[in-house]
């Protein structure tokens, strides 16, 4: 992070967003590629291009309050939350779906912070714009997740690694 910006400052909150987002979008894009059955693969594909879009509207937010270069991916994900690629690959559907749920949560949790240091109204809106996505994101995952325990599919075939999308 640009050390002018300070972690407990909205724009800090928003700078972590978006390295989350980011991460995200790369998650769901690979899964949405490996996913082994069609309706995972049809909700990865929807929340890769919905992180696509909140990594617009944050990079929007903060250009001309920071100095970084916000044109490119920055991504060094949180090394302590977010596992590599390769970590996810030969998992059950339902792990990866678990895994989803607890990135979800993640973010909400950063936008939550992010909304008590808000200071203005434009910025306060957003946030509380994203929380709302983020826990319907956060709603369908675990829809598809009951949905797979209750079909006795919980230990469904596994995600095959899959190359980075190219950026």
């Amino acid at each position: 992070m640009d050390p002018e910006i300070k972690a407990d400052s909205v724009e800090g909150v928003l700078v972590q967003a978006l390295k989350i987002e980011e991460y995200g979008k790369t998650f769901f894009t690979i899964m949405a590629k490996t996913a082994p059955d069609k309706e995972s693969a049809r909700i990865f594909k929807q929340l890769a291009a919905e992180e696509a879009g909140h990594i617009n509207l944050i990079r929007h937010n903060l250009a001309g309050r920071v100095t970084l270069d916000l044109s490119s991916p920055s991504i060094e994900p949180e090394k302590v939350f977010l596992p590599s690629m390769d970590e996810m690959a030969g998992k059950s559907v339902a792990e990866v779906l678990e895994h989803a749920i607890k990135l979800e949560e993640r973010i909400i949790s950063v936008y939550r912070r992010g909304l008590t240091l808000a200071a203005d109204t434009k910025t306060s809106e957003m946030i509380l714009n994203l929380v709302e996505f983020e826990s319907r994101h956060r709603e369908m995952l675990t829809n598809q997740l009951i949905g797979l325990v209750l079909n006795g599919k919980r230990d469904a075939p596994a995600f095959m690694p899959a190359p980075a999308p190219s950026v």
